[in-house]
């Protein structure tokens, strides 16, 4: 027995997920599973060492901070003990395993749309001066 092609069925011919079939029952009916498509999942042992800022930075807490303090210097220390932020670098692996896209360090968003804003003024004065 074929599944038929309308009611909870139709969706699967469309690629939204996957029908099985199993076997059968004891009266001859057929048994099918049905799966939907796999989520994206983010790494949960990274989510637990990151945090993805409003702008989708990634801060993250500095190396070599969490004991042997006693041959650093003062200096070494103070340093370790702010966020650093995700370097250009690591963002196409820290993307593939958070499933997002994410900003690099330095990145500004507000003069990313300045300059957006800009280069948009100059081509249209460039189309004005050409009509």
């Amino acid at each position: 027995m074929a599944a038929p092609e309308t009611g909870e069925w139709a969706g699967f011919a469309s690629g939204a997920g996957a029908v099985t079939m199993l076997g059968s029952t004891n009266q001859g009916l057929p048994l099918f599973r049905i799966t939907a498509m796999p989520k994206l999942k983010s790494h949960k042992g990274l989510l637990k060492r990151i945090k993805v800022t409003g702008q989708g930075k990634v801060k993250f807490k500095s190396a070599r901070s969490g004991h042997l303090r006693s041959h650093k210097t003062g200096a070494q220390i103070r340093a370790t003990r702010e966020k650093q932020v995700a370097k250009a670098g690591d963002l196409p692996r820290l993307e593939k395993m958070l499933h997002r896209h994410l900003k690099p360090a330095g990145y500004d968003a507000h003069a990313d749309k300045v300059a957006k804003k800009e280069q948009a003024a100059k081509a249209q004065a460039a189309a004005e001066a050409k009509a």
